[in-house]
């Protein structure tokens, strides 16, 4: 593409998929940052293409919904086609999986709800999207949940881009009736977006990886196993949701996205300010602040933190707290593994009376210091203590609580980072 495109300046190639090519410009008029979507030159002459993407184009700018992305302008520029739209800078939720595995509960239903209000938003305008996927919902850094990705998008008075008997999708995440090439209405979302909350929640599709003829027959005919079986950590309630929405039969599934919406959210902390600081936590994971590595090898997919190394952690804080009765100083780092280091850090700072935690806890808890309740996670400024022993205790509803004892010396600020639920 070239350099400048009417009132749009390209600032350079963001990434190329097998329909297009997304590049990030300037709009020179408003001078705001946007994101410029290309049909890839060998499709211009390709007339199903050419009409999807002028179908993206037009059902995403005829809805107005945060969870939807927001698209601006679409024009033809010698042969070429293309769109723009709002830039977003965050992850599609497929890299979060692939990165992370299995998302806990809470951030998991505060995504699938956001979607799921959406998608409710387009079927009350007869848009029936036909391609929900991890990979079609976004995340970014501020905490959106917005929905791309109209391309197969059914619009209501437009012509169908397909024959009847033919699916279009993606097989990994499609409803039985959309893999017959059967018509489709929002219950067929539903099924799609209950094989994204089982990915969540499992950090594996229901019915297979890759789109083949393995995978079309356990959509058809299988049933996947319960959540449950993969996650202990996900409540039975959660799981009968979402066993029902990948029921074969459309009128077994939930009716309607408001449906499953209302559902889900009763699976979400009762105050907002606690559903806030859950999927903030959630977001501190995902995008972590600059300068701190957050080591996204320790969260690839179906792998956990074994009990081994949560026993290592274990005994290094233990024999540190030994060490700091002892001893003036100590480099805590030096008892980490190398797969470990960065994970947990200790600065020591004298001269000061006084000495301080920082905590960081995932997804988020309760703190109470030597039996006395002080603030809940996320905590901005670091805690005040006097040198000496202290019982730290983290208590969240929906994870076993947790206990630490720690040893402080005078004027040590000490950072300390707990995972519950592992």
């Amino acid at each position: 593409m070239k350099k400048r495109v009417g009132n749009y300046e390209i600032l350079k190639e963001l990434g190329k998929g097998g329909m297009s090519t997304i590049y990030l410009a300037i709009q020179k008029s408003l001078d705001r940052r946007i994101a410029i979507k290309e049909l890839l030159p060998l499709l211009k002459t390709d007339t199903e293409m050419v009409e999807r993407f002028k179908r993206e184009a037009k059902a995403s700018a005829s809805m107005a919904h945060e969870g939807i992305v927001n698209i601006f302008d679409f024009w033809v520029e010698r042969g070429s086609y293309c769109l723009a739209m709002e830039y977003l800078e965050g992850k599609d939720l497929g890299e979060v999986i692939e990165t992370m595995g299995t998302i806990p509960v809470d951030p998991t239903v505060t995504i699938a709800s956001k979607a799921a209000d959406a998608l409710h938003y387009a079927h009350q305008r007869g848009i029936i999207h036909r391609d929900v996927k991890s990979g079609n919902i976004f995340i970014t850094q501020k905490g959106e949940v917005k929905l791309t990705d109209f391309g197969i998008a059914y619009v209501p008075g437009k012509s169908p881009l397909t024959q009847p008997g033919i699916a279009i999708g993606t097989p990994e995440y499609m409803s039985p009736e959309q893999i017959r090439g059967e018509k489709t209405d929002p219950r067929s979302d539903v099924f799609s977006l209950g094989v994204v909350l089982y990915e969540m929640l499992t950090g594996t599709r229901p019915f297979g990886e890759d789109g083949d003829e393995e995978v079309i027959a356990s959509v058809l005919s299988k049933k996947p196993k319960g959540p449950r079986k993969l996650n202990r950590e996900v409540p039975w309630g959660l799981q009968r949701l979402t066993m029902r929405c990948l029921q074969k039969k459309p009128e077994k599934r939930f009716l309607t996205m408001e449906d499953l919406k209302i559902s889900l959210d009763r699976f979400l902390p009762k105050k907002s300010e606690d559903r806030t600081r859950a999927f903030s936590s959630f977001l501190e994971v995902i995008f972590p602040p600059e300068g701190v590595d957050a080591n996204p090898a320790q969260f690839r997919r179906k792998k956990r933190i074994s009990f081994g190394y949560a026993l290592v952690i274990l005994i290094i804080l233990v024999s540190a707290s030994l060490i700091y009765r002892y001893h003036k100083t100590v480099d805590f780092s030096a008892f980490l593994p190398s797969r470990l280091k960065g994970k947990i850090g200790f600065l020591a700072h004298m001269g000061q009376r006084d000495s301080f935690i920082k905590i960081v806890v995932y997804p988020w808890a309760k703190v109470s210091i030597d039996g006395k309740y002080v603030d809940t996670t996320p905590i901005a400024e670091p805690i005040r203590l006097k040198p000496g022993e202290h019982t730290l205790s983290f208590s969240h509803s929906k994870f076993k609580s947790k206990t630490i004892k720690i040893v402080l010396k005078p004027g040590e600020t000490r950072f300390l980072s707990v995972r519950l639920g592992s």
